[in-house]
């Protein structure tokens, strides 16, 4: 007698590659974890807007704390999808967390380098945020605290980031995710296409979260008020469309994304060498106690916010130049590169 055939998923052993699974659902816990602190700080932020303050500070501190409840509330629904989904090793999963964590490294990684060699330096950040009147704070605690401050920013934003992608660079969690896992909209998509995608999807919803302080750079001049809150708009609104463009691969979308990005880069580097950062947060509406914080900091303030703009300016477009192959001429052949993209 034969046994019967019960329906059941393939065995490790039955399979041509090596069963990943188990990378998939270390990565689900890690956006579990991820989830669970930034939802500790979606939850513990209301209660920061209930503390005692009167008049312009109260003002103040609701056009800060809206902001960074909203950011938090993103993050946590955003890293509980994508730890469902790892952990039912869906397909979609691998794209998307690759370029999220591919893009996280980099930036953090130039941003620090920038920070450390040309912004104001972590002693003069911590004499500039004290009240003044206040002595300095002793050089050992400095040190003590930068030193602390470093480790933990390391492993937030280069630890995590970098698990990730190890587990899941192999092919063999590609392959797994592909065999557990039904169709999804993103077969065939390039990672870099998806990594583009989902920069510009950020950057519009970035734009839309800091309109509270609005201000737009516009070739040394600086756009505030309705007139500023108005550009951010269709600024946000344009990277939106672009974004879902950009991830179905119309070539016009990539030369629209390009000349944004040279628009913006060259309009932020002439302002930044025009106007300098304090003058740029007056107008945004900042209070004068940030101002003067900002304006004990130095000059360090300025050469960060140039050399941001050259930077990430710069890369921007080399990226954009980089994944124009996988924008053809005609939208029917926009997939015909997705084969190479298998390859990260």
């Amino acid at each position: 007698m034969e046994p019967i055939p019960y329906a059941r998923a393939p065995v490790a052993a039955q399979l041509s590659f090596k069963d990943k699974r188990g990378a998939l659902i270390a990565v689900g816990v890690i956006c579990f974890l991820v989830a669970a602190c930034t939802g500790c700080f979606t939850l513990a932020t209301p209660f920061a807007m209930l503390m005692p303050n009167a008049g312009a500070g109260r003002t103040r501190q609701m056009r800060e704390m809206i902001p960074a409840a909203a950011v938090y509330l993103i993050l946590t629904v955003v890293t509980v999808l994508l730890g469902l989904g790892a952990v039912r090793a869906r397909r979609w999963v691998r794209p998307v967390l690759l370029a999220v964590a591919l893009g996280w490294m980099v930036s953090t990684v130039i941003s620090g380098v920038i920070w450390l060699l040309l912004g104001p330096g972590f002693h003069a950040m911590m004499q500039a945020s004290a009240s003044t009147g206040q002595s300095a704070p002793p050089p050992g605690l400095v040190q003590s605290i930068a030193v602390v401050s470093v480790i933990v920013m390391a492993v937030i934003f280069l630890g995590i980031p970098t698990v990730v992608i190890w587990l899941l660079a192999p092919q063999d969690v590609r392959l797994t995710a592909e065999h557990f896992s039904p169709p999804a909209w993103s077969d065939g998509k390039p990672i870099h296409v998806v990594a583009l995608s989902l920069m510009l999807a950020t950057m519009s919803l970035a734009i839309l979260i800091g309109i509270t302080y609005p201000v737009f750079p516009l070739f040394g001049l600086v756009l505030s008020g309705p007139m500023a809150v108005a550009a951010l708009l269709v600024l946000s609104a344009v990277l939106a469309v672009l974004a879902l463009h950009v991830f179905r691969q119309r070539r016009w979308s990539w030369g629209a994304t390009l000349v944004i990005v040279v628009f913006w880069s060259a309009s932020m580097l002439v302002t930044s060498l025009r106007v300098s950062p304090i003058e740029m947060q007056r107008v945004a509406g900042r209070s004068q106690q940030d101002l003067d914080v900002m304006q004990r900091m130095g000059d360090g303030l300025q050469r960060t916010t140039i050399a941001f703009a050259l930077t990430f300016g710069g890369l921007g477009i080399a990226y954009l130049l980089y994944v124009r192959r996988y924008f053809s001429s005609s939208d029917a052949d926009a997939a015909a590169p997705a084969a190479a993209a298998e390859s990260v």
